[in-house]
């Protein structure tokens, strides 16, 4: 059953939760149903889970809330921390997507805590970072920059490479908003090198967008123009819409 439960798990997040969505929330129900009929609470919480990353890569935030929570109750009941963890800072992304800031800090929060009780370091290093982002959006760029650090230093620790690109992106966000452009291309260029050695295009082309907003504001718009095209060519050799809209618009 297990087994079953796996393959429709693998199949539905990597071939659907992206691209469509839709199919992700009907094959998600169908696991759902086939988990609890053998009473596979895991496999319940992975389901639910699904759906509700379903709902929030379709813009139903209200409805990823409702997925998550029934997930959260299943695994407060099982005593998984670590999962628990992960389902605060699940809810947290689409309270935050609401512009509800208070509630979003509130579960990044209680991610955190849990996840130090627990000696959970890859969940703590999350919450942290999501934390600085939602101060970011309030503009509290001195909080923002303090949650970061605090993600980096732990992203560096366990050498979650990945982690440790996202928070040097944000932190050239933060320096960018705080009309220090020049600092915010260090912080981009170590981004980049990072996702470079990891082959994560995507990310790299997201700093290439971030770095060229930043020569923007040093007037130097050849500069510019040539990094927003070449992130241009990256979105668009990965099929990147989101990143591709992100970067004409920019």
């Amino acid at each position: 059953d297990s087994s079953r439960l796996k393959a429709l798990y693998d199949f539905s997040w990597d071939g659907y939760l992206s691209s469509k969505p839709d199919s992700a929330i009907y094959f998600g129900n169908k696991m759902l149903d086939f988990a609890i009929k053998k009473g596979v609470k895991k496999y319940q919480v992975k389901a639910l889970n699904l759906i509700a990353n379903a709902y929030y890569n379709l813009g139903n935030f209200n409805k990823s809330i409702v997925f998550f929570n029934k997930g959260i109750q299943i695994t407060k009941k099982t005593g998984d921390k670590k999962g628990l963890a992960t389902g605060y800072n699940n809810i947290g992304f689409s309270y935050r997507e609401l512009g509800d800031y208070f509630k979003a800090i509130n579960y990044y929060t209680q991610a955190l805590k849990i996840s130090e009780e627990i000696g959970f370091r890859e969940g703590a290093a999350f919450a942290f970072w999501n934390i600085s982002v939602v101060y970011l959006d309030q503009k509290n760029y001195e909080k923002a920059s303090d949650y970061n650090h605090q993600s980096l230093v732990i992203q560096k620790e366990i050498g979650n490479l990945f982690g440790q690109a996202n928070c040097l992106v944000s932190l050239g966000v933060i320096q960018k908003n705080s009309n220090n452009p020049q600092k915010a291309i260090q912080y981009y260029e170590q981004s980049m090198e990072i996702s470079k050695k990891i082959g994560d295009d995507q990310g790299y082309a997201r700093a290439l967008v971030d770095m060229g907003l930043s020569y923007l504001e040093l007037k130097d718009t050849k500069r510019a123009l040539e990094i927003l095209e070449k992130a241009l060519l990256i979105n668009k050799n990965i099929g990147d819409k989101k990143g591709i809209a992100t970067t004409l618009s920019s």
